[in-house]
Formats: C-alpha cells, structure tokens, sequence
C-alpha cells in the first residue's frame, strides 16, 4: 500500500475508535453533571470549555514540534490518547469525589491530551494525501470519526444502566494510541520538512482568515456538545432514546457530506468551500432553535460542523508554507478557545431568562451564534476571491 493510503487507512481506524468513545463519555458526562450532581446548562456547557481549554494549551506545541520534527507525528498521538484514556477513566471517581469540578478537571486533562494528538495525526494525513487528494483526504478520516460518533451516540441510548462507560472508553483510547506505534515503525526516516512556499505577507493574510474561520466553527463546535444534548433534552423534551435516535441519525448523515465538502474543495479551492460551510452552520443553529423535528436541525448542524474540520486544516496545510504543522496547531487552538468561551456564555444568557418569543428557552444563543457563523462565511468568502493558496 502506498504511504498516503497506509496512512489514511490506519489515522481513519484511530479516530473512528476514539470517537466512538468520546460519544459515550460526552452524552453519559453531560447527563452525570446535568442530572446527578445538579448542574444545569451552564455547567454542561463548562465541560467543553474545560475540555477546549486543555486542548488550546497543548495544540500549539504539538505543532511547533510537529514541524521541528516531522518524525514525531504519529508519535506523538502514540503516547497521549492513551493518558486521554487514564483522564476518561477518571471522570466518576472525580465527579462523585469534587462534583461538577472534578468532571472539569478529568475534561481539562483529557483535552490537554488530545491536543498532542490530534492536530499531529491531522498534519500526517493532510501532507501524505491519498492519491494527492489532501482536503478529501481529510474529509475521509473526518468521516471516518464521524461514524465513530454515530455509533457512539447509537449505542448509548441502548447500554444498560450500570454499564462500565468510562472504563471501556478509556482502554478503547489506550489500543488506538498504542497502535499507532506500527505507524510509527513504518514511516520511520520517510518524514521531511517540507519547503517553503510563496510570501510572508500572503501567508500571514490567509493564515488570519483561517484562524478567524477557525474561531467561528470552534464556537459553533462547542454549542454543538454538551450545551446542545442538554437544550435538546432539557428544553426541547426528547428523552434518552429520543436524543440517542436523532444524534446518530445526523452522525450518519453528515459522512456523506463529509466526502463531499472534500471533493468540493479539491475541485473549486478550500477556501470557498470553508465559506459555504460557515454558511451552512448558520442556517443548522438556527433550524436547531427552530420548532422543527431535532434530527432536522442536528443534521445540518453536524454536516456543517463536522465539515469545516477537514476544511480549516487543510487550508492550514495549504497556507502554511513550511509552517504547517503550526498554523494546524494554532487553527486548532483558536477553535478550541472558540469551544471554551461559546458554551459557558450560551449557558449564561439562557439561564438570564431572556427568551425569543415561540421558541424554548436557550435558542437565543443559538440565534445569536447563527449570525456569527454567517459574518464567518461573509469573511472568508472575501479573501477566497482575493487569493487562492498555492497547493501543495
């Protein structure tokens, strides 16, 4: 197999164990908090803040050293998913010991560790693209974690209660890390900096519109967690099994969608395609707020959501220009940071008791983070008729 398609095939199989995992730890945390220990909106929303946080601590120093040192990218996921498994084990003994503070705490180091994974395992794929396809190479390991999620969020809604989640979890992320010790093995002596390409200043222009894009879709990103599965059950009334049915079928939707924001940008440049897709939030924030069935509005949040991964990383490759596994870093910092502060003020303007007339409690948010995500595209839309990245 040659190494882009080694590469793909085995970053895909990583991330689809590794979600699956996070789907169940997520939905079975935000219940932990929400219903056991008390917490309402604003709390579950400050699981992702705490879990966003960790992540834009480490994200930039896996990519300083990504691009130092080729060599370490799959090294480095190797050795922090499975401490990302020890922090998922942690999260009841923690929860029952500290409350909500020790759930945030488990969420922090769990993100921290993930941010020396992810980003490098992302950089690896984007620079050895399958068939020289890197934004539909992307797409592929996105979809691939997104079926991961799907399955996570099916198999919730059917575990009986008792079920050791946090501990399976975790050991599922511990055999995903260590596996990637074959990769490492493999690619030995075959990673390279790569050269420098085009201006500074056209680097540094692009790369702030990538890093604003990444800001929007990581805020977007963060409602769309803990904050949504508790707007969905709380304020909206599914029930477990409801939610469960609604979150897998819009999982399962967006992998198609996936594969095509990939071609998409291959096609016509990922910076317009990165536009449609701000675009594309905006409208699934608002259908979300909107009285109409869930798995309508998750759908096309989770498309646009779960889309502008692959996007805002391969712009990053495409921009980066010798510095790519920074900017992926840094792009995954600042979205992370979008993710810390979206959920906690959500949670606060809707427990305000400000509400838009028709609608439940918490759409406001939603609304106002709809019109963000909407200055987003019109941003990025500018500089993709301004510039067009030099492809790798």
């Amino acid at each position: 197999m040659e190494r882009g398609g080694l590469v793909l095939a085995h970053a895909s199989a990583v991330v689809f164990t590794a979600s699956t995992a996070s789907a169940l730890v997520a939905l079975s945390a935000a219940y932990l908090v929400s219903e056991e220990l008390g917490g309402g909106l604003l709390a579950a929303g400050a699981l992702t803040s705490a879990f966003m946080a960790g992540r834009a601590l480490s994200s930039t120093l896996s990519g300083f050293l990504g691009d130092l040192a080729p060599g370490l990218l799959p090294v480095m996921p190797a050795f922090s998913l499975p401490l990302s498994g020890l922090a998922i084990a942690s999260i009841p003994a923690l929860g029952h010991a500290f409350g909500v503070a020790g759930v945030m705490a488990a969420y922090a180091a769990w993100g921290v560790f993930n941010g020396m994974a992810w980003p490098p395992l992302q950089v690896l794929v984007a620079s050895n693209p399958w068939r020289g396809r890197p934004s539909t190479s992307l797409s592929i390991y996105f979809a691939a974690g997104n079926l991961g999620f799907s399955l996570g969020y099916a198999l919730y809604g059917r575990l009986p209660g008792g079920w050791p989640v946090y501990e399976a979890a975790g050991a599922a992320y511990a055999a995903a890390g260590l596996s990637l010790t074959i990769l490492a093995g493999r690619l030995r002596g075959a990673l390279r900096r790569p050269a420098r390409r085009g201006g500074a200043g056209r680097i540094a222009r692009v790369a702030g519109v990538i890093l604003f894009a990444a800001f929007v879709a990581g805020a977007v990103q963060g409602l769309s967690r803990e904050y949504l599965y508790v707007f969905l059950g709380k304020y909206r009334g599914l029930d477990k099994s409801a939610l469960s049915a609604s979150l897998s079928t819009a999982s399962l939707a967006a992998v198609a969608a996936l594969v095509a924001a990939g071609l998409l940008a291959d096609a016509f440049g990922v910076l317009k395609a990165l536009s449609l897709d701000l675009a594309l939030m905006a409208f699934g924030l608002a259908a979300v707020a909107a009285p109409l069935p869930a798995v309508v509005g998750v759908s096309l949040l989770y498309f646009a959501v779960r889309s502008s991964m692959p996007l805002v990383r391969n712009a990053s490759v495409v921009a980066g220009s010798g510095f790519e596994a920074r900017l992926v870093g840094l792009a995954n910092t600042v979205g992370n940071l979008g993710a810390v502060v979206a959920p906690p003020l959500a949670g606060a303007i809707a427990e305000s008791g400000v509400q838009v007339p028709g609608l439940p409690a918490g759409a406001l948010p939603l609304l106002a983070f709809s019109a963000f995500a909407l200055a987003g595209a019109l941003v990025v839309l500018r500089e993709s008729r301004a510039t067009t990245p030099t492809p790798p």
